[in-house]
């Protein structure tokens, strides 16, 4: 059995005239929807130190900057952003927001309050669709030690010289000339920007990039899973870790360890030595002078190892391929076997580079190795 379909003409006019009304009272409809318009609003408020004690602040919803100054007190300036379509509502949106000060306790305590004075079906309807923000700025003695937690907010440091603590789960970090011994940061997607710091740096992050520049501190941990990492003039044990980002580093001074499972790890103008595991990708780094404190060992499976040492590098080497090349454009004097040439087969170069040294090891599954110095074609 054919089944024919028929198309009145008729009926196709119908329903097309149909769609035109439909889409003309839509636009109609959002003409009229009432406007939404930003309305602010500023306090200032100061508190006297009578002890100096942590200092605790949380927004839920909105940035944090602190600024630390000599000053034995605490100026805190709040910035209220509200979304409303009347100067009315404006007014009764913002009197929901306020923050809480308390120094009762062990510790200093600024945390923001929301919804104050609605009504539990009235907090519902604005959780789900918020339009109140409320922004946090704090002046504070820096020698105190500082905890901040945000959800989704900025975070910003500038000037401090206690421990901080930060936590957050998305936005903007940022510090700023900090002195003190330790600062540590956990986000699960932010951009964290560290700059002219003195003391440890410890940061986790998921996604965005971790910058660091004019760091000078005794441990360096920077984590991040797909985000990027960029270090410039980073002093100190370095340790930097991404799966899939870019690793890149420029003026390093110290012990410099990396961890990458599909990455690009470039790195200019070392001193100090360098350790890492990269499972694939590429690894290129310049050494400006080599200064390892124990054994120093550089693993991968299918990436390639590129290192330009300086000329008076000094150490015993441990070169091994399973699967791919190993090329020392150097003179090397044999301390060990050397077998293998073809690509297929192992290829391992044990020998003494000058007066020797700490052990430095590298080993590939199918990567290459090669190792030059900028006299390399002179002495070759």
């Amino acid at each position: 059995m054919v089944r024919r379909l028929v198309i009145n003409r008729r009926s196709v006019v119908y329903c097309i005239s149909g769609l035109i009304i439909l889409l003309l009272g839509s636009l109609v409809y959002a003409s009229d929807l009432p406007k939404h318009y930003e309305y602010v609003e500023e306090t200032e408020r100061d508190y006297s130190l009578k002890h100096l004690k942590p200092l605790h602040i949380t927004n839920v919803r909105g940035d944090i900057s602190v600024q630390g100054w000599s000053l034995d007190k605490l100026r805190i300036k709040l910035k209220k952003k509200v979304l409303a379509s009347s100067p009315i509502l404006a007014t009764r949106l913002l009197s929901t927001m306020d923050y809480r000060y308390t120094s009762d306790g062990p510790s200093l305590e600024i945390s923001s309050q929301y919804s104050k004075g609605l009504t539990i079906e009235e907090r519902l309807k604005e959780r789900g669709n918020p339009n109140v923000r409320l922004e946090i700025q704090v002046f504070a003695p820096s020698r105190l030690n500082l905890h901040l937690w945000a959800v989704d907010g900025q975070l910003s440091i500038k000037n401090w010289a206690g421990n901080a603590d930060l936590r957050s789960r998305s936005g903007g970090v940022q510090v700023e000339q900090f002195k003190g011994e330790q600062i540590s940061l956990i986000c699960e997607s932010c951009s964290a920007r560290f700059s002219h710091v003195r003391g440890s740096v410890q940061s986790l992050t998921g996604k965005g990039i971790s910058e660091l520049s004019h760091v000078r501190g005794k441990r360096i941990y920077v984590e991040t899973v797909d985000g990027a990492i960029q270090a410039k003039d980073v002093s100190g044990d370095q340790l930097y870790s991404s799966r899939s980002g870019l690793i890149q580093g420029d003026t390093l001074q110290g012990k410099v360890e990396f961890n990458a499972e599909n990455s690009k790890v470039s790195l200019d103008r070392l001193d100090g030595s360098l350790s890492g595991y990269l499972e694939k990708g590429a690894l290129k780094a310049q050494v400006n002078r080599w200064a390892p404190t124990d054994q120093a060992t550089i693993e991968t499976v299918a990436a390639s190892v590129e290192l330009l040492l300086p000329a008076s590098f000094s150490a015993n080497l441990d070169l091994w391929s399973k699967q791919g090349s190993v090329e020392v454009k150097f003179p090397i004097v044999p301390t060990g076997d050397t077998f293998g040439s073809a690509p297929t087969q192992d290829t391992r170069l044990l020998g003494r580079v000058r007066d020797g040294g700490e052990l430095f090891r590298i080993f590939s599954e199918m990567g290459s190795i090669s190792l030059r110095r900028p006299d390399s074609d002179a002495q070759l």
